[in-house]
Order: structure tokens, then C-alpha cells, then sequence
């Protein structure tokens, strides 16, 4: 197994600044995670160009956050880390539970669907996950060829395992 603690896992997104002191709208992948009840050591960027960043959470409204970032003290430097993603390193994620498991490990898992006979076929394998307000979907890369989006609702996904 390899040791990827340092893989870097995207967890958010800056949105546009909040007034005029540095703050801006950070969309969190997962509200619910602890790194944010504390200082985040991260990275801010996209592709492969991405800066060092130490972000503070200061309140939450009911779709986002309001962060500062170290070092960014107006509306302007706060205008420039817009549409950038939040990454942190794999370490830094909270340790998970026996029936847990991060979704971004999931994918290149095989995805099988069930025939009216309730036999498993193999159809593709999943290839990313997006966030839609009211659930996750998965999108799976399909072996014929295109794409099939599926949301993670318990009567759309029965299981997820490591099976290959």
C-alpha cells in the first residue's frame, strides 16, 4: 500500500470577498468536518499552481463560511484567492471510523449495477463526485463509452467497497 499522506485533498472553494477587511466566502465541501472548527494549514490554487495559506473560519451562514486568510487584510488581496480550491494535505483529515470512508478514495473503484435478475454487471468506474446542494452524485465513467451521473441516496447506491 502505498503511503499517500501527502497527497494533497481538496476541501473547499473561496467564493468573492466579504466586506472590505480581507474576509471572503468559503464554500466547504464538508461543513460538517472539525478542520474547520480551527486554524486550516493548506494550500490555495488550481491545476498545479497553488500557495501556502493559513485559513481562519470566523462564522458560518447557512450555505458557506466566512474565512481570512493570514496575510490578507483587504477586499482586493482577498479578490485574488476567488474560485480558488482549498486543499489540505491527506494527514491532515480526521481519522475515520471501522464503516467509514473519504469519497475522493473511491475513485477508479468498479462500479456494478444489478440486472432485473439482481446480477451485478460491471458497467464503468467511478470518476468524480459533485456536490449539488441536496446530495452527492457520483459520476461513473462508463466502459462503452460516456458518462452516467448517480446520485449517493441509499436506494441508488446499495454499497461501497474496495472490491477490484
Amino acid at each position: 500500500m502505498r503511503d499517500d499522506s501527502t497527497r494533497l485533498i481538496p476541501i473547499g472553494k473561496f467564493g468573492r470577498p466579504h466586506g472590505v477587511k480581507g474576509e471572503l466566502r468559503l464554500w466547504a465541501y464538508n461543513a460538517d468536518s472539525p478542520l474547520y472548527h480551527d486554524v486550516i494549514e493548506g494550500w490555495a490554487g488550481e491545476g498545479e499552481r497553488r500557495r501556502e495559506v493559513r485559513v481562519r473560519v470566523g462564522r458560518w451562514t447557512d450555505r458557506f463560511a466566512i474565512a481570512r486568510v493570514d496575510g490578507v487584510r483587504s477586499r482586493e488581496q482577498a479578490a485574488e484567492l476567488t474560485n480558488l480550491e482549498l486543499f489540505v494535505a491527506r494527514a491532515a483529515l480526521p481519522d475515520l471510523g471501522d464503516d467509514e470512508l473519504y469519497l475522493i478514495d473511491t475513485i477508479g473503484w468498479p462500479v456494478w449495477l444489478l440486472d432485473d435478475g439482481g446480477r451485478r454487471r460491471h458497467v464503468g468506474e467511478v470518476e468524480e463526485f459533485i456536490e449539488t446542494g441536496a446530495n452527492e452524485v457520483m459520476r461513473v465513467r462508463l466502459l462503452a463509452g460516456g458518462s452516467l451521473l448517480v446520485p449517493l441516496l441509499e436506494h441508488c447506491v446499495l454499497e461501497m467497497t474496495p472490491e477490484r
